[in-house]
């Protein structure tokens, strides 16, 4: 989105994404089927959802704390470090995604854990009306965040994001890109679009509203730990979060969100990578 200062520039490119968000948003809202109800995913208990997504959770930290009592990382780690760790993360919690697929599939085969063939058209077709949306959210958080901090937002304020691009230069690099354009589409998708999604519908909430709290708790997440997200961050995280849960309601197919998601993160790695070159990269050593 363009800077502050535009004045009436901005605003009127506000409207033509928002123009072009509702009309794309309306057409597939028509070709779409009505959110699922409680029925399709009652065959679950709300305890066995619950579990499911701290199993796939906990599947991928099991396998980094093995990764890591094996490399034994320094503090700060190297990125050799980081990489084989969030490598474990991703891997270990994509095998145990794709296990829950297979078993939700089996018990409650409506409640969308099967992939399809139009998985990736659709999900490109849907983060193509989003896109709108989500860089209206951006852009509003980040006037907000000029007006009341006096200072321009980070450029680049995810902090594995910001390791990549400082260390382009590094096969280990590659290893992070996987994880964000693959590995986290797959597993964080599947814990809250697929899994805490279909929990909050099975505690009797709307598909609406499953949506809105499952993005709220996602884009929770990204602001805990090491290294938290900005707010003003958070808020395109939000808003795509909310995309990909409306998504999966409206498709009833887990593969749906995670093309979108893959394709935003690649996206936001390629336009990171078009728009910047590294600094103060360092060799990490093998």
């Amino acid at each position: 989105m363009p800077q502050s200062g535009g004045g009436g520039i901005e605003w009127m490119i506000v409207a033509v994404l928002a123009a072009g968000g509702a009309l794309g948003m309306a057409w597939l809202w028509r070709k779409a089927r009505m959110p699922r109800q409680a029925e399709a995913v009652a065959p679950i208990p709300l305890v066995g959802w619950i579990v499911l997504a701290a199993g796939v959770w906990l599947a991928g930290q099991v396998l980094a704390t093995i990764v890591a009592i094996g490399v034994r990382p320094g503090f700060p780690p190297t990125l050799r470090e980081q990489a084989l760790i969030s490598g474990g993360v991703f891997a270990g919690g994509s095998v145990a995604a794709v296990l829950a697929w297979r078993f939700i599939a089996r018990r409650a085969p409506d409640a969308g854990f099967r992939l399809g063939a139009r998985d990736l058209g659709l999900g490109l077709a849907w983060l193509a009306c989003a896109v709108p949306w989500i860089l209206i959210a951006g852009f509003l958080a980040d006037l907000t965040h000029r007006s009341l901090a006096g200072s321009e937002p980070e450029r680049v304020a995810h902090a594995i994001l910001r390791t990549i691009l400082d260390n382009a230069h590094s096969p280990w690099a590659w290893v992070l890109i996987v994880g964000a354009a693959i590995g986290a589409p797959i597993v964080e998708e599947t814990i809250y679009r697929g899994l805490l999604q279909s929990a909050f519908v099975r505690a009797g909430a709307s598909g609406w509203a499953a949506a809105l709290v499952g993005a709220i708790v996602f884009a929770s997440m990204h602001m805990i730990g090491v290294e938290p997200v900005p707010w003003y961050a958070v808020v395109r995280i939000g808003a795509l979060g909310l995309a990909c849960g409306l998504a999966f309601e409206r498709t009833r197919s887990i593969g749906v969100p995670i093309v979108m998601h893959a394709g935003f993160n690649a996206a936001n790695l390629a336009l990171a990578f078009a728009t910047a070159a590294p600094v103060g990269a360092e060799e990490t050593g093998p």
